[in-house]
């Protein structure tokens, strides 16, 4: 009788223990403190996002493939986040020769999200820099013609308000999805 309650114990203990460590986001990398144009042609450095849970993506306006997908899936996490959390979405053209800020504040406008986005662009060399040196990310590929399509990461990043990097999710798989919305909701009560 006491070896089948010892057990039990020990079997409650260790699922609590690895429940516990699955929700712990390990601390992976500093966002980079670079400097962007935003939607309204102002320089937003990414430093200035701190004090939030931030979910970052690499996306372009003019993309038929993945992006609307990726904006979709963007714009389910946020409806699904508590609004009183301190949370910011931010999306970074890897398209910066089309997508200027008045590009991107019409495409704000074509999705109707609110001031907890922020959409970016800057030189190719700076978003090849952010996503492969800054967010551990592939580089956006020379492209942009129906022909010959950018190709970027799908990935979301999400970091805390200390501006640190926690973890990567898969815009397209359901599971991870669930698993981000988790991860914003603990980040943002920290």
């Amino acid at each position: 009788m006491r070896r089948a309650a010892f057990a039990a114990l020990l079997l409650i203990s260790l699922t609590a223990s690895s429940c516990k460590s699955r929700r712990e986001l390990p601390v992976l990398y500093p966002v980079p403190a670079e400097t962007l144009t935003d939607d309204a042609g102002r320089p937003k450095s990414l430093a200035e996002l701190t004090g939030h849970a931030t979910v970052y993506a690499f996306i372009f306006t003019r993309c038929a493939g993945v992006c609307p997908t990726m904006m979709l899936s963007m714009k389910s996490l946020a409806a699904e986040v508590p609004q009183n959390l301190a949370v910011r979405y931010v999306l970074v053209s890897v398209d910066p020769a089309y997508d200027s800020p008045a590009v991107l504040a019409a495409y704000r406008k074509k999705h109707g999200v609110g001031d907890a986005w922020t959409f970016l662009t800057g030189t190719r060399e700076q978003v090849s820099t952010l996503s492969i040196g800054g967010f551990k990310l592939a580089a956006p590929r020379d492209g942009g013609e129906p022909d010959e399509p950018i190709v970027h990461s799908t990935k979301f990043v999400v970091a805390d308000k200390k501006g640190q990097i926690r973890g990567y999710y898969d815009s397209f798989d359901a599971e991870q999805l669930a698993a981000l919305r988790e991860a914003v909701v603990a980040l943002a009560k920290e």
